[in-house]
């Protein structure tokens, strides 16, 4: 069973049904689940997909996909903020942001 973490823009297609890629993230969340691949968060993509959902969608939907998530959440712990930090220090030439090195570490650390 593979875990793959999904990010925030792919879950504003899912629940946006005016979203541009909304079809085709039903259809790739579809056939993640016959290949038996499931999502995984992190805490950071919850919270930044919570905030992105307020905004441009409302309250009431935001809480909704709160109060309904079930994927698994991996939490950032101290030793994926130190990895990230030396992940883009490292890789000068590259535009890595902190949010997606965190995501990186967090997924490595835990095994998946």
């Amino acid at each position: 069973m593979a875990r793959i973490i999904v990010d925030t823009s792919a879950i504003y297609a899912l629940l946006d049904r005016s979203d541009a890629n909304h079809t085709k993230a039903v259809e790739l969340l579809r056939k993640m689940r016959e290949e038996r691949r499931f999502v995984t968060l992190t805490n950071f993509i919850v919270a930044e997909a919570h905030a992105l959902l307020l905004a441009r969608l409302g309250h009431g939907l935001a809480r909704t996909w709160l109060k309904n998530l079930r994927w698994p959440i991996e939490i950032v712990v101290a030793a994926d903020e130190e990895r990230a930090k030396e992940i883009i220090l490292t890789y000068e030439d590259k535009t890595f942001s902190y949010y997606r090195c965190h995501d990186l570490c967090c997924y490595g650390t835990n095994g998946h």
